[in-house]
């Protein structure tokens, strides 16, 4: 199920995966649940969507900045930049970066083609995420 309009976002919709139909299913998401998956704080209570800030107030206006810091001015970023040169000499995973957690606006640049595929790793997991699915690792 998923909402599909704006102004009744607290209001529960289910939409047909065969079909594309679209059903109301005459209820409210439960009290609690976002409103949006684009504002990580807002909630539906009673129906309405409640306007909650980073601070986790009811009626706050705070946001977080572009580092994460909620209700901050953008001075609390640190760039981290690194260039990957080494080529494995032998078949396998080879680790080249560790993205630290809470790091925002990642952008990785291959400069030129290579016969390598590039993939990630959860530190708390032990699966690998790469283009051709999630292997065990």
């Amino acid at each position: 199920c998923s909402v599909v309009l704006a102004n009744k976002r607290c209001h529960l919709y289910c939409q047909s995966k065969e079909t594309g139909d679209v059903a109301y299913m005459k209820q409210l998401v439960h009290d609690g649940t976002r409103c949006s998956y684009k504002d990580a704080y807002s909630i539906c209570v009673r129906g309405e969507c409640v306007k909650v800030g980073c601070d986790r107030e009811i009626g706050s206006n705070k946001v977080e900045d572009k580092c994460g810091v909620c209700g901050g001015d953008n001075s609390h970023c640190r760039t981290v930049k690194g260039t990957f040169t080494r080529t494995p000499k032998k078949p396998g995973y080879l680790k080249m970066f560790h993205i630290p957690p809470g790091a925002r606006h990642v952008m990785i640049q291959e400069h030129e083609a290579s016969p390598q595929i590039l993939g990630f790793r959860r530190i708390a997991a032990s699966a690998l995420i790469h283009p051709k699915g999630v292997q065990e690792g």
